[in-house]
């Protein structure tokens, strides 16, 4: 069975969902049937399988529910009489496909994952998988990387940090449902939440990265190309992977927009000082010149 011929593995709150419906675009690529499918995460962080089967399931009950409407309103354009129902053309072997997908004892195995690229819309293309959370994988799940998929492209979004970090607060927030005032111990919590600091940490996961996957196959971008030189972006992402050249007729729109939630001045200060040595780390490693865009 197939497995993915080039990964792009963050950061989160950088572009991924762009990069995603972009690369989507292009007929040569095929970019599986949902973004962020949590292999190597489930495998190699502890955090992560707390609710990544969950985020599985939740993504196969959408492609079910999607197949069945579309059959349905398909066959209420035929005429015939009959319930629309009685002449959708529902395919019960995807179905059993997907619904497979789901199921507890099969969800993150090796035969699982292979599954997730054997479907025959990707036949005959490149293709690719996007989870920001392989980032933050340990020195153990990058070199299990190597080994299943050989030397593979990856490609690897930098963000600000402040302004990375500033944005998952802003979704987190927004996926509450009380979204009231907060206090000062109530946003220092929030800033200090482990999850805004492991996707962020540069510093340990660019290095750890480095230290175990060939860096000729590591591209790292900055993340304010997307807005301001989105067609040349593609064209080095396509260049790096071996993808056919494409014209985004979209490139420059945006896909996915954030909540709008004013954070307090004296939060964000904070929040610069916690992150002080990625800004050190960053430049150090990728150039001031790189740092300007990101």
């Amino acid at each position: 069975m197939a497995l993915p011929d080039f990964l792009c593995i963050g950061a989160q709150k950088a572009g991924t969902s762009w990069l995603r419906v972009m690369l989507h675009s292009n007929p040569a690529v095929w970019m599986g049937m949902f973004k962020e499918l949590h292999y190597f995460d489930s495998l190699y962080t502890d955090a992560s399988r707390r609710w990544t089967s969950e985020t599985i399931r939740s993504n196969v009950r959408f492609l079910v529910r999607r197949h069945v409407v579309r059959a349905v309103k398909q066959g209420e354009k035929v005429d015939t009489g009959r319930k629309a129902g009685q002449v959708a053309n529902i395919d019960l072997d995807y179905l059993a496909r997907v619904i497979k997908l789901a199921d507890e004892n099969y969800m993150f195995t090796e035969d699982w994952y292979r599954a997730m690229f054997d479907f025959p819309a990707g036949a005959k293309k490149i293709k690719g998988e996007i989870t920001p959370e392989y980032s933050t994988i340990s020195a153990e799940g990058i070199q299990y990387v190597h080994k299943l998929l050989g030397p593979v492209p990856i490609i690897y979004l930098i963000r600000d940090p402040v302004g990375r970090a500033l944005s998952h607060v802003r979704m987190k927030i927004a996926r509450r449902k009380d979204r009231t005032e907060f206090s000062e111990d109530e946003w220092n919590a929030m800033i200090r939440r482990e999850d805004v600091f492991v996707n962020g940490d540069y510093k340990g996961n660019v290095t750890r990265w480095m230290e175990n996957y060939p860096n000729e196959k590591l591209l790292f971008l900055p993340y304010r190309d997307v807005s301001t030189e989105p067609n040349e972006l593609l064209a080095k992402v396509e260049k790096f992977v071996g993808i056919p050249p494409h014209k985004y007729e979209e490139a420059e729109k945006e896909v996915y927009k954030g909540a709008v939630i004013d954070i307090p001045p004296y939060v964000i200060e904070r929040m610069r000082e916690l992150l002080a040595e990625q800004y050190v780390f960053l430049e150090a490693t990728f150039g001031a010149e790189f740092c300007k865009r990101i």
